[in-house]
């Protein structure tokens, strides 16, 4: 049966709202989330086709799992800025997922995470987007944000914290990726940078975590470089195996070179 609630203030402490917490919750029109919230699950507001309002103001969130807000009424009207739909300084979705490019404002410090082709932030479309320009201030990209998208170039700001499981998926468009300038760098997810056409892959000594199949399928010969200092556990076994969705001679597995001098920028090109 579905229950009615219209406001909904989350108390002051809270740092978690679980998955599909909220989930189908049809009469919910306003939400107040604390400024201590750090985490938002899957599917947390999901369906819930009256919400016109959502008020944060925080600064300690790092995570919106995949569709949190999904279906959620007029949540675009209120809160979109060009094409990207924000939450305070996240972007949690695009209004028209046919665009060809990708603009996130200067302030945003994380986009949400989304779900594998259809349900990634462009959908199907997603190979139309030739241009992604991300803010200096962004932390955060989330899963399958950017899966088979085409971008000519891309920089990713020295600010990144953590790029989501399957983030550029499918990038085959980028000869190269540089990043040891991005001293907060920590986290790579699985198959965040997989079926690419990548030539080096260069990355500071801070990140703690590669995902599995990480750099896996791609489709020229692949050289990962890790800045001096860098800890060698850090690299996965599995980078060495081809993902068993693809055929082996459809790619090169990438070569580790465990040691590289520090750059002064930090750039796709």
């Amino acid at each position: 049966m579905k229950k009615a609630l219209f406001f909904l203030a989350a108390l002051t402490a809270t740092t978690l709202i679980a998955s599909s917490a909220f989930y189908n919750m049809y009469n919910l029109m306003k939400v107040n989330l604390p400024s201590s919230l750090k985490i938002i699950g899957s599917k947390a507001f999901l369906g819930i086709d009256k919400l016109s309002s959502i008020d944060y103001v925080g600064t300690e969130l790092h995570t919106i799992g995949f569709d949190a807000f999904d279906g959620t009424g007029n949540v675009e009207k209120y809160q979109s800025t060009d094409n990207c739909v924000y939450l305070n300084n996240w972007v949690i979705a695009v209004k028209n997922r046919s665009a060809t490019s990708f603009t996130a404002k200067e302030g945003t410090v994380g986009i949400a995470d989304f779900g594998s082709y259809a349900d990634s932030m462009f959908g199907n479309d997603a190979y139309n987007v030739t241009s992604i320009t991300l803010p200096s201030t962004l932390k955060y990209i989330g899963s399958y944000a950017f899966d088979q998208t085409s971008p000519e170039s891309l920089t990713i700001p020295d600010s990144i914290i953590k790029i989501g499981d399957y983030a550029f998926r499918g990038v085959d468009t980028i000869g190269s990726l540089d990043l040891r300038t991005a001293r907060g760098l920590s986290y790579v997810g699985d198959g965040a940078f997989s079926f690419g056409k990548y030539s080096d892959l260069y990355f500071p000594s801070t990140v703690t975590y590669f995902g599995s199949y990480a750099f896996n399928n791609n489709k020229q010969e692949l050289n990962v470089h890790l800045e001096d200092g860098g800890p060698l556990d850090s690299f996965n076994a599995d980078w060495l195996k081809p993902l068993a969705s693809s055929p082996s001679t459809s790619s090169t597995m990438p070569k580790l070179m465990k040691r590289c001098p520090p750059k002064p920028r930090a750039s796709f090109s």
